[in-house]
């Protein structure tokens, strides 16, 4: 039985795991999101590395009780970015945890987050999400986090 405050999810045939997610994943994952974008565009054109200790705050480490379930959520927004076309760049899914190497964002995601953003005043959304990166925890960073996805998804 899982945890309170925590949802199990099943794999695909032809192995059936149980993988316990935690219920703020999607703020988790939105968080995630924002940090990628901002890392990606403060370097852009020029490809990075993400790995997952630039994108948790506070840092998750080795033995905490949730480490694998966040590192489990930066892996699958990773994936998620790239599987969606917002991101272009190597992640080794035979390793566990393995950075995306050689990180960029695709001309589709640039041309979001390089436009102005009505929501912020004088600023493009891509500056916008740098900013509110740089306060971690904020409210700034939940509301932008949240905007930016939306962006993404056309919304």
């Amino acid at each position: 039985m899982p945890a309170p405050g925590r949802l199990i999810q099943t794999g695909h045939h032809p192995f059936f795991v149980e993988i316990a997610v935690t219920t703020d994943n999607i703020a988790e994952f939105n968080v995630i999101v924002l940090r990628a974008i901002a890392i990606l565009y403060k370097a852009h054109p020029v490809p990075v590395s993400l790995a997952a200790d630039q994108l948790t705050i506070p840092l998750a480490k080795r033995g905490e009780e949730d480490y694998v379930e966040r590192m489990e959520v930066v892996q699958g927004t990773l994936r998620w970015l790239q599987d969606n076309g917002f991101v272009k760049g190597t992640l080794d899914t035979n390793i566990t945890f393995a950075p995306m190497l050689s990180a960029q964002l695709r001309a589709f995601a640039y041309r979001i987050v390089s436009a102005k953003e009505p929501n912020a005043v004088n600023q493009t959304l891509g500056e916008a999400v740098v900013n509110a990166a740089l306060q971690p925890g904020s409210r700034e960073e939940t509301v932008v986090s949240e905007l930016v996805v939306r962006r993404l998804l056309g919304a």
